[in-house]
């Protein structure tokens, strides 16, 4: 959705209360209670249905498609993939060799119900399966660290390698069909760590919603930066400038709009930021047309409101010159005090600012609206895009059952000191795999390369899989 609405957004909707317990319908809030906001559908005029032409929420437009939103459906993969996961870290390893395999060896048959669907669950299930094992070892390399113990991305990196053993180290090499040396693994796993506090995808279930993982910005340079917001705007006082810069900074962060790292990072690999990635993210003050994709504005557009101003004119009830004004000063101070750096036709964030604290000694706010949970509260704004609600801390026998309860944050904060690393490689065995690499892959399966495969239930009989533990459908 970017940093604008460009999109011409009713602020006033017609709004529908269903009371989730009985289903009942209302036109006024009572207990338990959901929103649900009207929209007039457009009707197309060549095939005569009825369309949602832009979202609601954000004001993204349409485009490849008829309507910017899908329906609402779960799917499988989901489920599956914390199945498979499970299953396999319960298998008893294969018998040790000389050469370290991915998670101990072990394997598993996952079958589908067509083609299409074990070509989708195989990178699917890898994926989760990396994402796990990372944030895994993040969270424990940084238990107990704060301020100037917590550490850099570098040095995470690095721990996090440790952590991941031979066998996770191996996995990663392997990981989407690769066979990468050390430090391109390496570097690879730098991404993986930057992607998981830079980019938006996976917010419930990431380190820093469940409150395991709080991202800090250098202190002494923050505190010059809200000083000097404070001293263009008075009606902001320090610790409401110190909380917006902090903010602010989140939502670059989040944008990706980020330094390289000197290279180390490379920003087009879909691996890590996916294939819709757009490799040029930066911000500056304002555009030199309105027709430049690149850079992302810090000032919203003429007569509309981007996420920074929102939260500054519409929630704090400033004036829009006092925005502007607000705003300015942040962008200039953040380049003065080094948190933005010039990249490409705008500026990022430096990441050589950031540490990575144990969030779990910071107070967590919940939105009691859209249930938001962040770290960050700016006189308890919600700081989702148009949400009106209000932050609360939430009470440390909430934390304790969130982290007891949620599976993810359950999967994040077991103690595997001393068990395998959990990331798996994952195939794809259909009739669309050619001969030649259909038999390679049974091989890798045969000898704990490779942990799962993924089959139709049209799999010829007769192959020659080696042992097998388990089989998934």
């Amino acid at each position: 959705v970017g940093a604008d609405a460009d999109g011409d957004i009713p602020e006033h909707r017609e709004i529908d209360w269903v009371n989730a317990k009985t289903g009942g319908l209302t036109k006024q809030k009572s207990a338990h209670c959901v929103a649900i906001i009207q929209s007039d559908l457009q009707e197309d005029q060549e095939e005569k249905k009825l369309y949602l032409r832009s979202c609601v929420a954000c004001g993204s437009r349409s485009g490849r498609y008829p309507e910017p939103i899908s329906s609402l459906h779960p799917g499988d993969e989901a489920v599956s993939a914390v199945a498979a996961q499970v299953l396999l870290e319960s298998l008893p390893e294969a018998t040790p060799d000389e050469y370290p395999r991915p998670l101990g060896g072990r394997k598993v048959l996952a079958f589908s119900d067509n083609r299409q669907d074990a070509a989708f669950f195989a990178p699917f299930f890898e994926r989760t399966s990396l994402d796990l094992a990372i944030r895994t070892c993040v969270a424990h390399s940084i238990s107990g660290a704060m301020e100037d113990d917590a550490p850099g991305f570098s040095d995470l990196a690095a721990e996090v390698w440790r952590r991941l053993r031979p066998e996770g180290q191996t996995a990663l090499k392997l990981y989407r069909g690769d066979k990468l040396t050390s430090p391109n693994a390496r570097r690879l796993l730098v991404a993986q760590i930057v992607a998981e506090f830079c980019s938006t995808g996976s917010a419930r279930v990431s380190l820093e919603s469940l409150g395991i993982a709080h991202v800090a910005y250098d202190a002494k340079a923050l505190s010059r930066l809200a000083s000097a917001i404070v001293d263009s705007v008075p009606e902001l006082d320090l610790s409401s400038a110190t909380a917006f810069s902090a903010l602010a900074l989140d939502m670059i962060r989040r944008d990706r709009a980020i330094h390289d790292l000197d290279g180390i990072l490379d920003l087009s690999d879909d691996r890590v930021w996916g294939r819709q990635n757009q490799t040029k993210r930066c911000f500056d003050l304002d555009r030199p047309t309105s027709r430049a994709t690149f850079p992302l504005r810090i000032l919203p557009a003429e007569r509309h409101d981007n996420r920074f101003s929102w939260i500054l004119q519409k929630r704090l009830r400033l004036t829009r010159d006092r925005t502007f004004l607000t705003l300015t000063t942040f962008f200039e101070h953040a380049k003065r005090n080094r948190f933005l750096v010039r990249q490409g036709p705008g500026y990022v964030l430096d990441l050589d600012m950031l540490r990575v604290e144990d969030g779990r000694e910071r107070t967590l706010y919940e939105c009691g609206t859209c249930g938001t949970r962040t770290f960050r509260s700016f006189r308890s704004i919600c700081p989702s895009w148009q949400c009106t609600g209000s932050l609360s801390e939430i009470k440390a026998t909430a934390r304790t059952s969130l982290e007891s309860d949620n599976h993810y944050a359950h999967v994040y904060l077991e103690d595997r000191d001393t068990s395998h690393a959990s990331n798996a490689i994952a195939q794809e065995h259909t009739a669309a795999i050619g001969t030649q690499s259909r038999e390679e892959l049974e091989e890798a399966f045969r000898v704990g390369d490779v942990n799962l495969l993924s089959c139709t239930t049209t799999m010829e009989l007769g192959v020659d899989l080696g042992d097998l533990e388990a089989i998934l459908c």
